[in-house]
């Protein structure tokens, strides 16, 4: 008869090493904290949901996404303030009584006019500025003003070393820095500029690296 009080012996599960590609998924993911979902002040996303470019493979994936931390606007976003404050207190210390009224009016609206443009001009400059990542490739989207836009591309087969940079208080601070890919294709160098977490997308840079 069975000794149904008798203890079954626990059988030890063998622990098997995590293989490469999985770990680096695995380590990956702590990227997810940057979000998969992509709005108008987005710098970072891993992995982002529905985002496609032009000349994009079938059998491409997005790694990466990213553009400059949103404190770089800060020095035309602060210019841009001074711009709006510049004519209540023009009003207010000069006496601008012998223009007509007519005139002010489309002086300041000029003015405004103009301080829109600028800020328009600003965030389009930086909302263009983007880096992406696929599991073939790096593209380096440079747009230095609206009417100029370059864009620089290299195979990851082709990268030679992968530095991050983070130089400064402020970029201390913020954790924000720079990501340089040097390359042995045409272009020899790709720069991720002011982009957050430098160190960990120089990490996912160099394990899409090592698999090719």
């Amino acid at each position: 008869m069975p000794d149904i009080f008798v203890t079954e012996e626990k059988k030890e599960i063998p622990s098997h090493p995590i293989p490469p590609k999985v770990d680096r998924e695995l380590e990956s993911e702590k990227a997810g904290a940057w979000g998969r979902k992509l709005h108008s002040l987005t710098t970072v996303a891993f992995k982002p949901a529905r985002l496609r470019f032009e000349d994009q493979d079938v059998d491409e994936q997005i790694i990466l996404f990213t553009r400059p931390h949103l404190i770089t606007n800060l020095k035309w976003f602060l210019l841009a303030v001074l711009m709006a404050l510049v004519p209540p207190f023009t009003f207010i210390f000069l006496n601008f009584g012998f223009i007509p009224i007519n005139f002010r009016f489309v002086g300041l609206l000029i003015w405004y006019l103009l301080t829109f443009a600028f800020v328009f001009e600003r965030f389009l400059v930086w909302f263009f500025n983007v880096e992406i990542v696929t599991n073939k490739r790096i593209l380096d989207v440079n747009i230095p003003n609206i009417l100029f836009r370059d864009i620089t591309q290299t195979p990851l087969g082709k990268i030679q070393d992968i530095t991050a940079e983070t130089a400064g208080f402020m970029r201390s601070i913020l954790a924000f820095g720079d990501v340089r890919v040097q390359t042995a294709g045409t272009v020899p160098e790709i720069k991720f500029e002011a982009v957050p977490s430098p160190n960990k997308i120089s990490q996912i840079l160099n394990d899409l690296w090592r698999e090719i």
